[in-house]
């Protein structure tokens, strides 16, 4: 069975955090993972143009990565999404662009798909405002991801969005370690792996965490220096060694 890596949100749009990189780097270069999957937002043109993103050393070391994985034979897949949904093929050397990622009964989404904010039509739990609105926002964020941002910056100025409803009353009471946001999403997130059955990889709340053999999430690579390792289909968090 593949061992595989699962990694996201560097965010980088600078060198501040090369340090943080090169780190990064000296241990995958150690683990060899058969797949490393960067999960999304791992670069920022929110903060800086891709032209500017793509000169930084930082950018340059994980291409440096990529391609010596691949002449080993070794595989990398670049899961973009809502930071980074701007980028083409081309700009991550070495990686394969995919809006998923499937692989030995494991699926790995950036995790956006199931923010509350974009993906919160249910105004009370469990139940739509629409019918079948929550798989048409799934579909949605990884077929259109520009216009699903669009929709996703007019949904947060809707009043319905900020109530109090069972839904966030609800993840608020599972654990004071879960903000009200990272846990409905986690909550959404692990619905859907229940429906589709499959072991589910996400990113994007910066919030390291794993769920028995459900959902795990491989955290970020700015505060918690997280990821994920998976082998012989067990997973587990592991953290960067940072003196």
């Amino acid at each position: 069975m593949a061992t595989m890596v699962s990694v996201s949100d560097f965010h980088i749009h600078d060198d501040s955090r090369l340090d943080i990189i090169k780190i990064f780097v000296q241990k995958m270069d150690a683990l060899s993972p058969d797949i490393l999957v960067y999960l999304g937002d791992v670069g920022d043109p929110w903060e800086q143009t891709w032209d500017v993103i793509r000169e930084t050393q930082s950018w340059k070391e994980l291409g440096e990565l990529n391609r010596r994985r691949r002449r080993q034979g070794l595989s990398n897949i670049w899961v973009n999404r809502n930071h980074d949904y701007s980028a083409k093929r081309r700009y991550l050397p070495g990686a394969r662009m995919r809006p998923e990622y499937r692989s030995g009964g494991f699926s790995f989404k950036h995790g956006w798909e199931f923010d509350w904010i974009w993906n919160g039509f249910d105004i009370i739990w469990h139940i739509p405002l629409f019918p079948g609105i929550s798989r048409l926002a799934y579909w949605l964020s990884s077929t259109f991801p520009r216009l699903s941002i669009w929709l996703w910056s007019c949904l947060r100025a809707l009043i319905c969005f900020n109530k109090a409803t069972p839904y966030q009353q609800k993840a608020r009471g599972l654990g004071e370690d879960w903000n009200r946001h990272v846990g409905l999403i986690h909550l959404r997130a692990m619905d859907y792996a229940r429906r589709t059955k499959v072991r589910l990889v996400i990113g994007h709340t910066h919030c390291p965490m794993v769920y028995a053999d459900l959902l795990a999430d491989d955290g970020d690579m700015i505060d918690s220096f997280s990821y994920l390792y998976i082998r012989d289909g067990r997973w587990e968090l592991k953290v960067l060694e940072i003196s």
